[in-house]
């Protein structure tokens, strides 16, 4: 019994147990953070090739009326 009560003191001592839960939510925090800012630039490309797309669409209809 005395083995079992030092084995459990010993686990509930350990910090290898905390180091993987915060490391664990470490990378989920950067996970996140990550997904949030491809997000982000993805809005943003997104727009700047609708626009180029748009201003394209334009020149090409100008240039085949003047044919």
């Amino acid at each position: 019994m005395p083995k079992l009560v030092a084995a459990a003191k010993g686990f509930a001592a350990g910090e290898e147990g905390a180091t993987l839960v915060e490391y664990s939510l470490l990378v989920a925090l950067l996970a996140a953070a990550s997904i949030a800012v491809l997000y982000g630039l993805g809005q943003e490309v997104q727009y700047i090739f609708g626009s180029s797309n748009t201003a394209v669409s334009s020149a090409n209809n100008v240039i085949t009326t003047a044919s």
